[in-house]
């Protein structure tokens, strides 16, 4: 995801769809953000495994996604957006924007 706020969203819309799923229609679910403003005790629990007959889900930026190795990620979403530091000349200064990535 492109930041905290798109990695906040996702996890609050996959932890109501899990809970909105029918009982025992599947296995047991856990979503978990990971960012770089998360606290570093939050971070940790992305790296313990998951209860048994539960999967993990992480939510992480592309820099966490690229940077660290969490055991047992069998699949990775990317969203193929990212953000961007770009400089404005015609304003005089630089911004971050979402723009699209090739791979």
């Amino acid at each position: 995801m492109t930041g905290q706020e798109d990695i906040e969203n996702t996890v609050s819309k996959s932890e109501e769809r899990i809970r909105s799923l029918e009982e025992g229609s599947c296995m047991g679910a856990i979503s978990l953000p990971l960012h770089g403003s998360l606290p570093p005790e939050m971070q940790v629990r992305v790296f313990q495994p998951a209860p048994q007959n539960c999967r993990r889900f992480i939510v992480a930026t592309n820099i966490a996604e690229t940077s660290l190795t969490v055991d047992g990620v069998v699949y990775v979403i990317d969203s193929g957006y990212v953000k961007e530091r770009n400089y404005n000349p015609s304003k005089g200064m630089y911004s971050l924007d979402i723009v699209k990535i090739s791979r």
